[in-house]
């Protein structure tokens, strides 16, 4: 739980913002709101394990497994995971 308590800060942070930003332009459109949360969590998460990817392939200096590369994916996911009710 303690290396995934960052992400679900950050996606909490994240969906907060989205939510309040997408209010005000859509007041009288919640699932347009919803839609914008959950497109915008899913780009900050590919962002995310992206980021780590590279950072974990140039630190290693090797090309990153499939296996690593889930492994990374599944941790971020917790970005995604702040957004769902």
């Amino acid at each position: 739980m303690g290396e995934r308590l960052a992400g679900f800060v950050y996606g909490t942070i994240l969906t907060l913002s989205v939510v309040v930003a997408g209010a005000r332009a859509f007041p009288h459109d919640p699932a347009h709101v919803a839609e914008l949360v959950a497109v915008t969590s899913l780009v900050f998460w590919l962002a995310h394990v992206y980021a780590h990817a590279l950072a974990h392939s140039v630190s290693h200096d090797e090309h990153l497994s499939w296996v690593e590369l889930r492994r990374i994916a599944r941790r971020e996911a917790s970005v995604v995971e702040a957004a769902v009710p």
